[in-house]
């Protein structure tokens, strides 16, 4: 290469920042009230829940997070935007820059 080119740039992959909430039991289970993570955009709830399930202790991603990815009933409420995920379907909307996933728990009453 000419002295004085610029050498090519590689494309730069733009990220987000996602922050997941918890409540009640579920935080003591994760140890967080949020926890916030770098995402690359476009990626879909589900991944995210996925790479959530990576930074917080087993028995959180296995006892709410894996039933929710599989499809399987939901063990906690489950809030995107403060709007409520209640379709299987609804986990492959990609999420946005500075969006908030809550992990609510179920409320019993009578």
């Amino acid at each position: 290469m000419e002295p004085g080119h610029d050498l090519p740039r590689a494309p730069t992959c733009q990220n987000m920042e996602i922050t997941f909430r918890f409540t009640g039991a579920l935080r003591s289970l994760t140890g967080h009230r949020t926890l916030t993570i770098s995402l690359i955009k476009g990626t879909t709830l589900r991944a995210a829940l996925l790479a959530l399930a990576d930074l917080v202790p087993a028995d959180f991603a296995q006892e709410v997070i894996e039933p929710i990815v599989q499809g399987g009933p939901f063990p906690a409420v489950l809030l995107l935007n403060r709007s409520h995920v209640v379709r299987a379907e609804q986990l492959e909307q990609p999420v946005g820059d500075d969006d908030i996933i809550a992990f609510v728990e179920p409320m019993e009453g009578g």
